[in-house]
């Protein structure tokens, strides 16, 4: 039975490569929308044959989110252990961006590139020549070759930060023995909580090998960008308007935000809006919506507007959110007014703001609700109009500066509690590497 799924999907993947990733990959290329390294890269080409000097660890985030929790081990496996190096991969191109970000912070970084499609071959070739000391996977990054040929090169795996999605969970159950097979690849799994731990165990993972230890977003969020001083000195003015920052917005939150900004200016005249789109490319096109709400608007991008009047703010490049919480009366989390499960609060709770979301927060669940028990985040009620409850959470906190410090402190609060995870996670990791057990 395993032998035939192993077929199976082996052969599903080759017709997937060469009848749908390989098309629109050169699609993109003709387009101008990717470049031809990247897709050699994806193919297993240009491997890298540089010997590192120490140990060498390949660490594996698919996205964004995931990068900034690889950010946080990075810098705990080199205060544990200064002489390992890393070559860091990833999935899309805001992780190869965000990857090539960390590349800046962090020397010991020697590449940032996409990880081969799931081939077994092609990765057998691509890993035996980059020879890793460890993979390092993190989240829920469950590539079934990947994990089976570091099982044949004997190269220890780990899954760092595990999450499984819930409905993930059902399709992995589907095919459990399969499931097994691949996760007894890893030498261990640390998962954000116990009731990951159970999850992952549900899905096959071994009982023994699987621990909670706690979630790597904590320390991520600790490390806060520089702003550009224009925007800084804008920001930091005591006598600027009051200012809703939403963070990692979609279709259509933004059209909800800006009609919410347009009535809540009825009782708070000069109220601003920063809106970061999840997606930043898509500031073109919310150049539009504020148009057509009269509203004036500036980029981000266009720093000599920084101390201009402006009544929206569009962020059209990846990186400074973080840092422009710090200076949000209020702060929307995008992805949970719309069915996408919420994006990650805990920026703006390391920065001490009082949070707002919409009813759709699975992605975050445990931050998310953990958040709201402590009164640091308000979660909206689905079933009413979404213009209404979003309008009137706001209304309520800016008529409250005491509400608004009290959420921000207990936001803080949450954040502080739960940092520290980082090194635990190395720890572990170097243990198991060196064959001692890990402390605590």
């Amino acid at each position: 039975m395993s032998r035939a799924l192993w077929f199976l999907y082996d052969a599903g993947l080759l017709l997937v490569v060469a009848c749908v990733l390989l098309p629109f990959e050169l699609v993109k290329i003709a387009l101008g929308r990717s470049r031809r390294r990247d897709l050699m890269e994806r193919l297993g080409a240009g491997i890298p044959s540089s010997q590192p000097t120490g140990r060498r660890i390949l660490v594996h985030a698919v996205s964004a989110g995931e990068m900034a929790a690889a950010a946080a081990l990075v810098s705990a496996i080199g205060d544990q252990q200064p002489t390992t190096t890393f070559v860091v991969t990833t999935g899309n191109r805001q992780g190869r961006a965000a990857g090539e970000r960390l590349r800046q912070r962090f020397p010991a970084i020697e590449r940032v590139r996409f990880l081969p499609w799931d081939r077994r071959g092609v990765l057998r070739r691509w890993l035996a020549a980059l020879a890793p000391d460890a993979v390092v996977v993190v989240e829920t990054e469950i590539w079934p070759n990947l994990f089976r040929v570091c099982r044949e090169l004997v190269i220890p795996l780990f899954i760092v930060n595990g999450r499984l999605y819930p409905a993930d969970i059902a399709r992995y159950r589907l095919a459990r023995g399969f499931f097994t097979e691949v996760l007894a690849a890893a030498d261990w799994v640390g998962t954000l909580d116990e009731a990951e731990r159970t999850a992952f165990q549900r899905i096959g993972a071994p009982a023994d090998r699987t621990e909670a230890v706690g979630n790597l977003k904590f320390d991520a969020a600790a490390v806060v960008p520089e702003l550009p001083r224009p925007w800084r000195d804008a920001f930091a003015n005591p006598t600027r308007p009051p200012t809703i920052v939403a963070g990692s917005t979609h279709r259509p939150e933004e059209r909800l935000l800006l009609d919410a900004l347009v009535s809540l200016r009825e009782r708070f005249p000069e109220t601003r809006l920063v809106l970061a789109p999840r997606h930043p490319t898509r500031c073109s096109r919310l150049l539009r919506l504020t148009a057509s709400r009269r509203l004036t608007t500036a980029l981000w991008s266009q720093v000599q507007r920084a101390a201009s009047g402006w009544d929206v703010l569009l962020v059209d490049e990846v990186g400074p959110l973080a840092a422009i919480f710090g200076f949000a009366d209020v702060v929307f989390i995008g992805g949970s007014l719309v069915p996408r499960g919420g994006h990650n609060p805990l920026e703006a709770a390391a920065q001490r703001r009082p949070i707002v979301m919409g009813p759709s927060t699975h992605h975050f669940r445990g931050i998310v609700q953990t958040l709201a028990d402590a009164g640091a985040l308000t979660i909206l009620d689905g079933r009413g109009n979404p213009h209404q409850l979003l309008t009137g959470a706001i209304a309520h906190l800016l008529a409250d500066p005491a509400a608004r410090e009290i959420a921000g402190r207990r936001a803080l609060e949450v954040f502080a509690a739960g940092r520290g995870v980082a090194p635990r996670y190395a720890r572990a990791l170097l243990a198991r590497l060196t064959g001692r057990a890990p402390s605590r």
